[in-house]
């Protein structure tokens, strides 16, 4: 299992994360059983190397709201993204419960993008049915969103955040998840505006 991590790493970034979750492959039905588990204590994407270096080229410097444990911003900042991130409820939340630090979270929501106009907005995985998502693009006036998650009418933001996202902005980008769990549509979308 190491010489395949090693294989789709080039950098040794380190990503816990992937290596839980390939670890699991092995076991398939004790990786379902573990999936809610590791979505809290990470994230409910998990990042790949192709997905750090398509940002890091694409959003040199973001700023993340609804970041949850900072597992995506200390993924991020191994690729040189200056990245800052916020959550209403740093760490330990409704969706995530950090047993670990892995970032520095700042307490804010999506008011605090008005101070970092100049960044990249990074949205993974925002509440299905809320209005966070929304709001942050109706507060944010850059030019590049980087959204992670599955697509209109699945389980991510609300369908009208991905109205006003596709009105404003065009998608320049797109990949599916390379790391992904059973029943999980996740993608990495780059919009520019």
């Amino acid at each position: 299992m190491s010489n395949l991590i090693e294989n789709l790493n080039p950098l040794n970034i380190n990503n816990p994360y992937q290596v839980e979750f390939l670890s699991g492959l092995a076991h398939p039905n004790a990786a379902s059983n573990r999936m809610i588990e590791l979505r809290r204590r990470y994230s409910y994407a998990i990042p790949s190397y192709a997905d750090g270096v398509v940002i890091a080229n694409h959003a040199p410097r973001i700023v993340e709201v609804g970041a949850g444990t900072g597992y995506w911003g200390y993924f991020l900042s191994q690729f040189g993204v200056d990245i800052i991130c916020y959550d209403p409820e740093p760490y330990q939340n409704r969706w995530c419960r950090a047993d670990r630090r892995f970032y520095e979270v700042e307490r804010g929501d999506v008011r605090v993008i008005d101070k970092h106009q100049d960044r990249a907005l990074l949205l993974c995985w925002p509440p299905y049915n809320n209005r966070m998502a929304f709001d942050a693009l109706n507060v944010y006036q850059g030019d590049t969103v980087v959204y992670i998650g599955e697509g209109s009418g699945m389980a991510c933001a609300s369908d009208a955040f991905f109205e006003a996202l596709s009105t404003q902005f065009v998608l320049d980008y797109e990949h599916e998840a390379v790391y992904q769990w059973r029943g999980i549509y996740t993608e990495l979308q780059i919009w520019k505006r």
